[in-house]
């Protein structure tokens, strides 16, 4: 999932989602895998991606988790990193609390 597949209507705060064509879901089998390769920035994808596993269902929800952190906070704590450090930052953003700072309480 990428930013410019979604549409705000402020207006009437309705979120519109465009290009279903990439999503996959199955609530009955979240573990099963879906292809072995990932197609996104390494910024949204999961840490599956990074260690070089196959990608599961289960990994484009925390790719979404990424993406909806962006659009509530306006930037991800590895936006200006490089790719091979990607990994280490998102680790140390979950185990540290820091990726949640700027999302409302509940």
């Amino acid at each position: 999932m990428h930013p410019s597949m979604f549409y705000l209507d402020v207006n009437n705060r309705h979120l519109f989602l465009f290009d279903r064509t990439t999503i996959q879901i199955d609530a009955d089998n979240l573990q099963s895998p879906t292809a072995n390769r990932w197609v996104g920035g390494p910024q949204y994808a999961p840490l599956a991606y990074h260690r070089g596993e196959s990608i599961r269902r289960r990994d484009e929800l925390e790719s979404l988790f990424y993406l909806l952190v962006e659009m509530v906070t306006g930037s991800l704590p590895w936006d200006s990193e490089r790719a091979e450090h990607i990994e280490h930052l998102k680790r140390k953003s979950l185990e540290d609390g820091v990726l949640l700072v700027g999302l409302p309480y509940e």
